[in-house]
């Protein structure tokens, strides 16, 4: 009897995997689970958090999970579209947008952008300008630019940056002193800082590598000089140079000052071709922790006439110093200019330093912060 049945059940195998075989090839005709997810188009491809995305592809009736990111989102699925909304608060960036069923995944990818608002302007490079110079402008929303104005001038020439928190404008021809108007598709800003516009500029340094001597050093009883990170001038942009002497139980000279480096091939003249000194001045930002007096050197390649100085009183917050070459005395002492032959020479000049006073610094540490040094021509 075992025998007998021994032998019917060995007879019966056959049939019974046939029938295993055949209900796993009727599961695998169940809708949704023919294969894993694919998407063959995002829409849009660019979008800002709140906005609708449609995932256009196939197999997707199955999904069990849509991520953005890191991030799950909740989604409306199809057989061939997914639908779902970028989530507020989604930094601007490039994700990739995870599909899964269950038979494997794929990844599409979105780029999230700012969402656009009214712009606002948090800082521009140099208010000293002349037609023809570059200004950086630093703020929010600097996107779908319409119109740029600089005093009541329109100017021809902008470029806004990709992330909108930046945007570079040439000062257009005929610009008068005054403000700077934007005007986006998204609202209008106007600065609140004038502009004063030169026939002519000549940057030193800006200390944000730009300018005909954009590295500085140190001499006497001054320390190195240091290129600090931070809004400078109030509402200007970028880095100042700050300096300050050494301890007073340390000094050893008779003189503190920080100085362009010269260029290779040695001192040159810086340009200017006008040899009147009372169309042109020396502009900088400047302040100190408490008042200061500063001197201004202008060196000559003029033998008999390599010195001229100015002072200026420098206190805490920026401030703005012009100070005309006319104003600039013979020698250290800033001597008088009696002699009209012995008047500073612009054509002349090959450098510009500053200076603490001997008596201050031989007292206590004498600190100092300067940017945008530049010459400016009427």
């Amino acid at each position: 009897m075992r025998l007998l049945m021994r032998k019917f059940l060995l007879m019966m195998l056959p049939a019974f995997a046939i029938f295993m075989v055949s209900c796993n090839g009727d599961d695998d005709d169940t809708p949704g689970a023919s294969g894993p997810p694919e998407v063959t188009a995002v829409s849009p491809g660019e979008a800002v958090p709140g906005d609708e995305i449609t995932l256009t592809g196939s197999n997707l009736a199955s999904v069990t999970r849509v991520s953005l990111g890191v991030n799950q989102v909740d989604y409306n699925a199809s057989e061939s579209s997914i639908t779902f909304t970028v989530p507020e608060g989604t930094e601007p960036n490039n994700y990739d947008i995870t599909v899964v069923n269950p038979s494997g995944n794929t990844t599409a990818q979105l780029t999230v952008i700012r969402q656009a608002g009214p712009p606002e302007i948090n800082a521009i490079s140099y208010l000293q300008v002349a037609p023809g110079d570059e200004v950086t402008v630093v703020g929010v929303n600097l996107i779908d630019i319409e119109a740029v104005s600089i005093g009541g001038t329109a100017a021809e020439s902008y470029e806004s940056f990709a992330e909108g928190d930046s945007m570079r404008v040439t000062v257009p021809e005929g610009a008068a002193d005054g403000t700077m108007v934007l005007q986006t598709a998204h609202g209008e800003v106007e600065t609140e800082m004038e502009f004063t516009i030169y026939a002519r500029t000549l940057l030193i340094s800006d200390f944000d590598g730009f300018g005909i001597r954009p590295t500085w050093n140190s001499a006497g009883a001054m320390q190195d000089p240091e290129i600090r990170d931070g809004q400078s001038p109030q509402s200007l942009y970028g880095n100042y140079m700050h300096f300050e002497t050494v301890p007073v139980d340390e000094v050893a000279n008779g003189f503190a000052l920080v100085q362009p480096d010269a260029p290779e091939e040695g001192p040159a003249p810086y340009g200017f071709n006008n040899t009147d000194p009372g169309t042109i001045s020396v502009s900088f930002y400047a302040n100190s922790p408490s008042e200061f007096e500063y001197q201004i050197i202008i060196t000559t390649n003029d033998p008999n006439r390599d010195i001229y100085a100015a002072y200026r009183d420098i206190g805490t917050g920026w401030n703005h110093i012009l100070i005309n070459l006319n104003e600039f005395g013979l020698g250290y002492g800033a001597d008088e200019i009696v002699d009209e032959a012995d008047r500073l020479n612009p054509a002349n000049i090959i450098a510009v330093d500053f200076r603490f006073i001997p008596n201050n610094f031989n007292e206590a540490v004498q600190i100092g912060n300067v940017d945008n040094v530049m010459f400016v021509e009427e």
